[in-house]
């Protein structure tokens, strides 16, 4: 959290210590799982919301993260991974396209940013 304070990061992530029993305690009991299981088999994410792109960008990389690990695993424990799987589907854009580009985003920012500071320092 001290490195997104200090501007070093732009977000931080916390897992609590027995995340993974957590985690499998949530698959495991389904309706019966407890609010501690809920709570602590999440990961926390404290983000500096100046940059909302880049924290869009990783939240997305987190849910594809976790729903590769779902499609990968749960069928050999015998769940339908598709059960975990988010109810919204987008089936296609209208404009764009669900190919998020970094550069293209914060390129133009950092250039007249710099140009900004270039000039602060010359003049």
């Amino acid at each position: 959290m001290d490195a997104v304070t200090n501007g070093l990061a732009f977000a931080s992530f916390k897992f609590d210590s027995n995340f993974t029993r957590c985690l499998v305690n949530r698959i495991r009991r389904g309706y019966e799982v407890s609010p501690y299981d809920i709570d602590c088999s999440r990961v926390k994410m404290a983000p500096d919301n100046t940059y909302q792109f880049i924290i869009f960008q990783l939240a997305l990389d987190l849910r594809d993260s976790f729903l590769e690990a779902i499609y990968r695993y749960f069928p050999k424990l015998g769940y339908n991974p598709e059960a975990l799987n988010s109810p919204v589907v987008v089936k296609e854009y209208v404009y764009g396209s669900d190919k998020f580009s970094y550069q293209e985003f914060m390129t133009p920012g950092m250039v007249s940013s710099g140009g900004e500071a270039v000039m602060k320092v010359a003049i």
